[in-house]
């Protein structure tokens, strides 16, 4: 169980990391650009065959360079997105591609819009996720926006190595960590990457 205490400081830091994104908005591409590299010459990456992503929103880290290579038949990637569904279910993810259409979700991503014929593609199968966040420390704790999400799907990804993605700027000494928190494997941020614990 989380204490008051506990939830009203990740509301604050919350509040806090955003406010800091924002301001570091103008360095936003040249950063991205610097953990896209530091990802691709992971090993983490080279031995993955299935990756489960994420479309980044405006402030977050800019994977779309990386979208667009993973998405190419010739790295012989499975590159999967996810879509978000009711408030208390992990999150689906689906597999990315040229003819992949996308719809904006009302908390801000754009999702890949599944055919109804389309199944989401079974999460203890992923070898890699890459995880956004709005904080993490050195132990593995990720501040997530709030929604659970990644919560209640980690659960199910038993076998995949969780690679956290996060502007350098991010990381803070120690984060309130609740008992259902899942940590992460290791983060990539614009000055590398950090295996846990760093």
């Amino acid at each position: 169980m989380e204490t008051d205490e506990a939830r009203a400081l990740k509301k604050a830091l919350r509040q806090e990391m955003l406010t800091k994104r924002r301001t570091h908005l103008a360095e936003r591409a040249q950063r991205s650009k610097r953990i896209v590299e530091h990802v691709l010459n992971s090993n983490v990456w080279q031995v993955a065959h299935t990756v489960a992503m994420f479309y980044p929103m405006e402030e977050e880290v800019d994977l779309g360079p990386l979208l667009t290579l993973a998405g190419d038949e010739k790295t012989g990637k499975i590159v999967l997105l996810p879509k978000m569904n009711r408030k208390d279910a992990p999150l689906d993810f689906y597999p990315y591609g040229a003819h992949t259409v996308f719809k904006q979700h009302r908390f801000g991503p754009l999702e890949p819009q599944p055919l109804s014929t389309d199944i989401p593609f079974p999460l203890e199968e992923v070898d890699l996720v890459l995880i956004p966040l709005l904080a993490f420390d050195c132990r593995g704790t990720r501040l997530g926006y709030g929604g659970g999400y990644y919560d209640r799907t980690l659960p199910f990804m038993k076998r995949s190595f969780r690679l956290g993605v996060a502007f350098h700027y991010q990381l803070l000494s120690d984060l309130p960590k609740a008992p259902w928190d899942i940590s992460l494997h290791a983060v990539v941020t614009d000055e590398g990457l950090f295996e846990i614990p760093c």
